[in-house]
Order: C-alpha cells, then structure tokens, then sequence
C-alpha cells in the first residue's frame, strides 16, 4: 500500500518536477501537480493504519514539495476525498454480499451528507485546485469529505 500510494506519488513528482522546471525556466509559465490523498490522510482511519500513513505521507509530501517548488511556478495541491463511487467501492459492495443500498449506507454511517461521493465531483475538485484562476493557492489538502472533517 505504501508503494502505490505514497512511492507511486513521489515518483509521479520526480518526474513531472523537472519538466515544469523547465517549462517555467524556458515560458515563464509553471504548472499544477494535484496529487490524491484522502480523507484518511488528514485524520486518523480505525482499521485502516497502514493506507492512513501512506494518505498522510501524500499530503505532507504536497505541502513540502509546494513550499519548495512555489518559487519555481509550480503549484502543488492535493485532493483528499472520503468513499468515492468507484471500483474499490464497486468492489467492497460486492464482497459485503448486502444489497447494494444497504453496503453504501454502511459506508455512509460516519458521513453528516449520508452518501458517498462521486466521482464527478472529485473530478471537480481537482479541475478546481488546478485552476489557473487559483494561481495563489498552492499546499492545499482539499477535503472531499461530506462534512467528516467539520466533526
């Protein structure tokens, strides 16, 4: 878990920091890196130790990396949403064996909204950190989260 999702992260970095280096170097116009945290990386996550530290390990490389490289034009911003509608979700409704209603609703529970987010509006989330319009905002951890982190 930590390999992907916190090494899969770096490495994305290592890679896309040099070539916005020199893009900003070379127009005078840097870039945005939005990486993907979680809800679990800005609290704690019961039964969940190990993605937690990976999703911590992703925002601190985000706000570490945004205070390095914000002189260098580019912006580094994180989205941290709590249960998305995808495959993994997909996946846990299928391997619980309940109704699907009933699966959601479990995960649900702890969520003041009562749902689980979309993948639409994660997606929105990230068009927004990326915004250009947003060209003062950088080392933000942008919850997604339903209102957990309002508890």
């Amino acid at each position: 878990m930590v390999e992907v999702d916190l090494l899969g992260v770096f490495y994305a970095m290592k890679h896309q920091i040099p070539q916005l280096e020199r893009q900003f170097r070379e127009s005078g116009k840097g870039g945005v890196i939005v990486n993907i945290a979680s809800v679990a990386g800005l609290s704690g996550a019961p039964k969940l130790s190990v993605y937690a530290a990976a999703k911590h390990g992703v925002v601190g490389l985000t706000r570490s990396a945004a205070v390095e490289y914000a002189s260098k034009g580019i912006r580094i911003n994180a989205v941290c949403p709590a249960h998305t509608r995808t495959a993994m979700v997909d996946g846990f409704v299928r391997f619980t064996g309940a109704p699907e209603a009933e699966a959601l609703a479990e995960l649900a529970r702890g969520v003041p909204m009562k749902r689980v987010g979309e993948v639409d509006e994660i997606i929105t989330g990230i068009l927004f950190l990326a915004d250009p319009a947003n060209s003062f905002m950088t080392g933000h951890a942008l919850a997604l989260d339903g209102g957990i982190g309002a508890i």
